[in-house]
């Protein structure tokens, strides 16, 4: 009796595996169908399709008309298609030209100076670090031509006492003279004092 049961519990588990590979093989053949409609969706040939009831702009009695009077016929219109497809080829530049054309000229550096002098962060002085060509251009002054070249200063972060601040705070001054008006630039530690003086020559 043991037996007969065991055969027929497996001959249900049977069954219900075979029903369950049925099932798994439907759905497996409506992915594949599912993925080939989908490549043939993304990958296959893209045409534009006209609906039927889609009204032309032109009667069919003006469509007769232009056949019918239309002088040119298939063979010469695929000649002029033809003639039009002409394609030009440059031919390519050798390369370092134009470095060596800027480098033959005047050199005239544009220095852009970072306006930021403190750490947003920390509020500490920014010293210069180094400098980088952003890039080149010609200029033209009047009978001569120039090369200016566009330079960014790179600047970080120095972290020091208050006495090495001091020690390492750079003064400059510039001095402007144009005609009658001298501006004296001087920036010193962490502020920036623009004096600027008229003198009146009499």
């Amino acid at each position: 009796m043991d037996k007969d049961k065991r055969i027929e519990e497996l001959e249900k588990q049977n069954q219900q595996l075979t029903e369950t590979i049925k099932q798994l093989q439907q759905k497996i053949e409506e992915q594949a169908e599912i993925i080939k409609l989908l490549n043939a969706r993304i990958f296959g040939k893209k045409t534009e399709k006209l609906d039927k009831n889609q009204l032309s702009i032109l009667s069919e009695d003006e469509l007769t008309e232009l056949n019918v009077n239309s002088d040119i016929s298939l063979e010469e219109s695929t000649e002029v298609k033809t003639k039009l497809r002409v394609v030009r080829h440059r031919k390519a530049k050798p390369h370092g030209q134009r470095a060596e054309f800027l480098d033959s000229l005047e050199q005239v550096d544009v220095i852009h100076k970072f306006e930021q002098k403190t750490c947003t962060d920390c509020h500490e002085k920014l010293t210069p670090i180094g400098k980088k060509c952003v890039y080149r251009e010609v200029g033209l002054k009047q009978p001569e031509l120039f090369v200016v070249t566009i330079i960014n200063k790179h600047i970080s972060l120095i972290i020091a006492t208050r006495k090495v601040a001091i020690k390492l705070s750079l003064v400059k001054y510039l001095l402007v003279q144009s005609f009658h008006t001298v501006i004296f630039l001087v920036v010193y530690s962490q502020k920036l004092l623009l004096i600027n003086m008229v003198w009146l020559y009499h």
